[in-house]
């Protein structure tokens, strides 16, 4: 706990951090890595520390004992109770579960684990989800490989993320070629346009020509001149 800290935690993950506060730019520096901005008013900025923000964290190297210790050192009134537990057991379960390719079969997907137990445990959820689930071994399941986005947004869901080094297969080779063109349509794709605009030019200057031709000879009402004897 810090008396003095920019922010204030609550139990519920969510973070205050107080904008006047001379600590304020570099509390906000810290707090990026690892939660969420959920709002900016004048006065206080929301911020919230989710699985997926302490994911990325732990993507960048970040450990919960250097997270928690982040927290306690902004907290102004110090970090609720359980909290800390709850970042170490999110943290925890990061780089747990990987999906591979089945080399022998392409039309599948390897999701592996570092731990018997985690994968008794999601079995028991994935079995209903209807993705094709496949116990292979102790620490290996196997899937469709049409099923991948679903399986890791359902594994997110359960609160366990996935590192994907499945990678693709290469697809089929699209054959490109240039068409080719005979010498009169050559000519007209390269002198076509060109030839087009001095007509147009041409067709500009008599248009003026004949405007003044046909103002010159404008021929004018004779003025009939009475004679009053």
């Amino acid at each position: 706990m810090n008396g003095s800290g920019a922010c204030i935690v609550r139990k519920d993950r969510s973070i205050l951090l107080e904008c006047a506060h001379p600590g304020f730019e570099e509390a906000r520096r810290v707090l990026a890595v690892f939660a969420e901005l959920v709002k900016s008013p004048p006065g206080y900025h929301t911020y919230r520390v989710t699985p997926l923000s302490l994911w990325n964290a732990g993507a960048l190297g970040y450990t919960a004992a250097q997270i928690n210790d982040s927290l306690n050192a902004l907290a102004r009134l110090g970090v609720p109770a359980g909290l800390e537990e709850e970042i170490t057991l999110l943290l925890s379960r990061y780089g747990r579960l990987t999906l591979h390719g089945a080399d022998a079969d392409p039309g599948r997907i390897l999701l592996r684990t570092d731990g018997p137990e985690l994968l008794d445990e999601l079995e028991c959820h994935l079995t209903v989800t209807g993705l094709g689930w496949e116990r292979t071994a102790t620490l290996e399941a196997r899937f469709p490989a049409q099923e991948r986005g679903l399986l890791k947004q359902e594994l997110t869901r359960l609160g366990y993320p996935v590192l994907d080094y499945a990678g693709y297969h290469a697809g089929q080779t699209l054959q490109l070629s240039w068409k080719k063109e005979s010498g009169e349509q050559a000519g007209r794709g390269a002198g076509g346009g060109l030839i087009k605009g001095l007509e147009i030019e041409r067709v500009k200057v008599l248009v003026k020509v004949l405007v003044k031709v046909l103002v010159k000879k404008r021929v004018r009402r004779p003025q009939v001149l009475h004679r009053w004897n």
